[in-house]
C-alpha cells in the first residue's frame, strides 16, 4: 500500500510539471512573457531630455523649451469638491487563459479635489443678471 502512495505521489508531481510547462510555453507563445504587459504608449526614451513619439515620428528634446512671455488669468473658484475613487486593476499572466489563480491584481484608491470655475476674463456684461 505504501508503494501505491508513493508511486501515485511521483505521478501527481510529474503531471503538475508537465502543467506548469505546459502553462510557461502557452504564455510565452502568444507574443509576451509571462510578467510582461502589453500597454505600448508610443513614446520611447532616447536619453534623459529626449522623448520620441512614434505614432507622429516627433523627437522631443526637454532641455530647448523657451519659456514665452507670462500671461495673468483671473478666475473665481465658486465650489470646490474632494472626491474619491477605488478600482480594482486586474491583469492575467497568461493572457489567452482565464482562470482565477493566473490573475494578479491590486486595488488603487485615487483623491483629488475638484474645482468649478469662473473666467473673469471671459464674462461680460450679457451675463450678469439682476435680480
Amino acid at each position: 500500500m505504501k508503494k501505491f502512495k508513493r508511486v501515485a505521489y511521483n505521478i501527481f508531481l510529474g503531471v503538475l510539471t508537465v502543467g506548469i510547462i505546459v502553462l510557461a510555453i502557452i504564455g510565452m507563445t502568444n507574443g509576451k512573457g509571462l510578467f510582461k504587459s502589453d500597454y505600448d504608449d508610443g513614446i520611447k526614451q532616447i536619453d534623459l531630455n529626449t522623448i520620441f513619439l512614434s505614432g507622429s515620428g516627433v523627437e522631443v528634446h526637454f532641455s530647448d523649451v523657451i519659456l514665452g512671455i507670462p500671461g495673468e488669468q483671473r478666475k473665481l473658484i465658486v465650489m470646490e469638491q474632494e472626491g474619491d475613487v477605488e478600482t480594482e486593476l486586474t491583469d492575467r499572466l497568461i493572457k489567452s487563459i482565464d482562470w482565477e489563480f493566473l490573475k494578479k491584481s491590486q486595488k488603487v484608491k485615487y483623491t483629488g479635489k475638484g474645482y468649478f470655475v469662473v473666467d473673469l476674463d471671459k464674462l461680460t456684461k450679457d451675463n450678469i443678471v439682476e435680480d
